[in-house]
């Protein structure tokens, strides 16, 4: 509405101020020096007559690419926000210290900026591993997997964040131990679903923790230790 109404009165500016103007150095089309000119280019050379179209195609190219620019949204960077919270939705309070057990709780929340739909598929390995000389995987638990899908969500540069998608994950281990537990982000397509509670070190599921490692796969950790009773 305002806009409009800005618009109007600049057009009525415009035609007041063009008014003022001798008749004379007013700004017009006439049809006549069109044809003149035409007629002054039928009678150039073909060297210039090629090299006339040649600039005029590229100034209408130019008008069209600026015209697309100007009509067509500008797609920003695609990614996926994926994050896991305490209990008490902060990052913070994560259960890193717990009985051999006993019930613990993360939230894991996944935001898709992707500019599209997609099949989201999370896994949930109990890892422990030594890291001193490369990277040697002693023991590899799936603890669980599951999946969603989302549609795309605009990043929000105003105003509070919200969050699309997050679910309460409760869990609890049974292995005393020092672990990682890493969480794994697949996007449309997912590797086979291993058997929970198998121990896959030096199995081809190795790969998935090492991907992560390296940042191949999008991927979370959280250090837990495990006591007995």
């Amino acid at each position: 509405m305002r806009t409009t109404a800005l618009m109007t009165l600049l057009s009525i500016a415009a035609y007041f101020r063009r008014l003022s103007i001798p008749e004379e150095d007013r700004f017009g089309f006439d049809i006549r020096s069109l044809l003149k000119g035409f007629d002054e280019f039928k009678e150039t050379s073909r060297t210039d007559k090629i090299l006339t179209v040649i600039f005029l195609a590229s100034i209408l190219t130019s008008i069209v690419t600026l015209i697309y620019v100007i009509v067509t949204p500008r797609q920003g960077e695609r990614f996926t926000e994926f994050y896991i919270l305490g209990p008490g939705r902060k990052a913070s309070d994560y259960p890193t210290r717990m009985w051999a057990g006993q019930n613990a709780t993360v939230i894991i929340g996944i935001v898709n900026h992707e500019y599209r739909t997609v099949n989201y598929t999370v896994e949930i390995w109990l890892v422990n591993a030594s890291y001193e000389n490369g990277i040697v995987i002693h023991n590899m638990y799936f603890l669980d997997s599951f999946n969603v899908t989302l549609n795309h969500t605009p990043v929000s540069i105003e105003g509070n964040w919200t969050p699309q998608w997050e679910m309460l994950y409760n869990f609890s281990i049974d292995k005393p131990g020092r672990y990682k537990i890493w969480f794994l982000l697949f996007k449309d397509h997912a590797p086979p679903k291993p058997e929970k509670m198998k121990d896959y070190a030096g199995t081809e599921a190795e790969k998935r923790i090492l991907d992560a490692i390296e940042g191949r796969i999008q991927a979370l950790n959280l250090n837990v230790e495990v006591r007995s009773i």
